[in-house]
């Protein structure tokens, strides 16, 4: 869960009007949905943004929240994929040849990736070592 009792040096800075607003401003899809839950205008919240320590504070929450889902993303990927890997013993051989089709496809897409990942560090060496020598 998102700590919005975590005190930074913005927060401090903050109305307790804003504070109450932050948790509906980071929880809603939209800022109008999100000002109409808490209960202001939307020119309210622009001019609000036009503060840095209620941007900063803004922008904390949001990426704590993405964070926090992120990591729930990542949790959920090891049941995933041993779900998919136990579809494997399925009875039905539809089943166990889509499994095996899913596993190979995203075998090959996380090697792909690491592939390009390694070729990405050898480009940034080449750079580095170049502007070194210059």
């Amino acid at each position: 869960m998102v700590n919005l009792q975590e005190k930074t040096d913005g927060n401090k800075k903050l109305t307790e009007r804003q504070r109450r607003c932050l948790p509906f401003l980071i929880s809603c899809k939209n800022v109008t949905e999100g000002c109409k839950r808490a209960g202001i205008t939307t020119e309210c919240f622009y001019t609000w943004l036009e503060q840095p320590h209620f941007k900063t504070e803004l922008n904390r929450l949001r990426n704590a929240a993405m964070n926090q889902g992120l990591q729930q993303l990542r949790d959920a990927v090891t049941e995933a994929s041993r779900r998919l890997i136990d579809l494997l013993e399925s009875e039905s051989e539809e089943t166990r040849r889509k499994a095996a089709c899913n596993i190979l496809e995203y075998s090959l897409r996380i090697a792909e990736l690491q592939e390009v990942e390694n070729r990405l560090i050898q480009i940034e060496k080449v750079i580095l070592e170049r502007r070194t020598y210059q």
